[in-house]
């Protein structure tokens, strides 16, 4: 594939704009709330049609592909573990979720498989990526400054509007962002995409700060840390050293100073009590900052969307175990959204909902992904682009993931299985 090409494919892949099915561009989020339960108005990001397009553009290539074609299988399991746990139907609800959440973002992985069997394109995606995430962070938090004039991340992107702006799409930006970074070092990369690489961590910072996103922020600080640990980082460790610290007090600084005193955080992280007009505190409507007296306690600051989190765990981890035939073929519905609205844990949820004869390929494949991980620990110790991809792809998959669950949702799935695909794509052997 030609180089604009792959960097065009890259970009739609990973670039958080939205359409909705009725023809219109994403702009407001009110949509969203007002017509719950409308398909006409889901935002629906661009690379579900890159991935609908590559569907057709690799056919011959992808039904050839082992590994593509393991992971896939995991969709008439889910299908077969469907009509046993529904006595023979399947509803239209978990046809739905089968279909759109948990099957549309696997075809990422084929996109990505096909294009990383390139040689040179752990390093294109590195390039591509660096400079996209920087645009677009640099442009959302310019709007969300000087336009929305607040400093928790809008979802505002002058004019646009980012679906997912405070969930999982600052997780996986973050993520595209380290691979950018890891490909700067790339032996034979220009200094420039060095400078650019060390001048935008400050901007990332300050990102996931905004973001609210503790995964986010996590890997960040986690992707500089191994950085700086790593063989690329020779002769350069006081550098790193220093771009972790600066990278740590500014989220720092940025949270206490500014994000804390926002009404979604109050209510996310304190366990704000509303007042019966829906607003935190009688100086919310003019400024969007809570009242600090109707906040709980600090004693009880830390911890309660932890303790959520678990409760969630513990819930759908009991359920998927209470019987044999929950375990393997899942359950015939959901629970009530309102009260448990997921696991909070892909792997969790996957096995509430379809069993755990339909994760076996999935996990098959991660398993095997880890194995070859490790063998080719010397590959990653001589390219830091691919040891970008493999850092950025196991981050998303077990931590990301394992609290919660990004990969059932178009955007973030997507580019998650195509960073997998890619990643598995470097790997010198294939599937034996």
């Amino acid at each position: 594939m030609r180089p604009t090409l792959f960097a065009a494919v890259v970009t739609l892949v990973f670039t958080p704009v939205f359409f909705q099915l009725d023809g219109r561009i994403f702009t407001d989020p009110a949509t969203v709330e007002a017509t719950r339960g409308s398909v006409t108005n889901l935002p629906v990001p661009f690379s579900v049609i890159v991935c609908a397009v590559a569907i057709v553009a690799f056919f011959p290539r992808w039904v050839r592909d082992r590994l593509t074609l393991v992971l896939f299988s995991t969709v008439p399991l889910m299908y077969f573990s469907s009509l046993i746990a529904g006595d023979g139907t399947v509803t239209w609800a978990k046809s739905k979720l089968l279909l759109f959440q948990f099957g549309i973002p696997l075809v990422g992985f084929m996109l990505g498989r096909q294009l990383g069997k390139d040689s040179r394109s752990a390093q294109l995606a590195a390039r591509c990526l660096l400079v996209l995430i920087g645009l677009l962070t640099l442009a959302q938090l310019t709007s969300t400054w000087f336009r929305q004039h607040t400093p928790l991340l809008s979802a505002d992107l002058f004019g646009l509007s980012v679906y997912g702006h405070l969930q999982y799409v600052p997780t996986v930006v973050t993520a595209a962002f380290l691979v950018g970074f890891f490909g700067a070092w790339e032996a034979g990369s220009k200094p420039r995409a060095r400078s650019i690489a060390v001048g935008l961590v400050p901007v990332m910072a300050v990102y996931s700060a905004a973001s609210m996103q503790f995964t986010a922020i996590l890997a960040l600080w986690i992707g500089l840390a191994v950085f700086g640990v790593s063989p690329h980082a020779r002769g350069r460790r006081t550098l790193v050293v220093a771009l972790l610290t600066i990278a740590m007090l500014l989220s720092t600084v940025y949270i206490r100073v500014g994000v804390s005193r926002a009404m979604a955080f109050q209510a996310k992280f304190l366990g704000l009590r509303e007042t019966p007009s829906g607003r935190q505190g009688p100086n919310a409507r003019r400024s969007g900052e809570a009242d600090p007296s109707n906040a709980v306690d600090k004693d009880e600051e830390v911890g309660r969307n932890v303790m959520e989190r678990l409760g969630y765990w513990k819930y759908f981890a009991a359920a998927s175990t209470s019987d044999s035939r929950s375990f393997v073929f899942g359950h015939k519905s959901q629970p009530d959204i309102q009260i448990y609205p997921s696991a909070h844990n892909y792997y969790l949820d996957f096995l509430y909902n379809f069993g755990a004869i339909a994760m076996v390929p999935l996990l098959v494949l991660l398993a095997w992904t880890v194995r070859r991980g490790w063998d080719a620990r010397i590959q990653l110790m001589d390219s830091s682009a691919v040891a970008g991809l493999v850092f950025a792809t196991l981050f998303l998959l077990i931590v990301d993931n394992g609290m919660r669950v990004g990969m059932r949702q178009p955007y973030p799935g997507i580019a998650t299985f195509f960073l997998w695909g890619m990643v598995v794509s470097q790997f010198r052997a294939d599937l034996r």
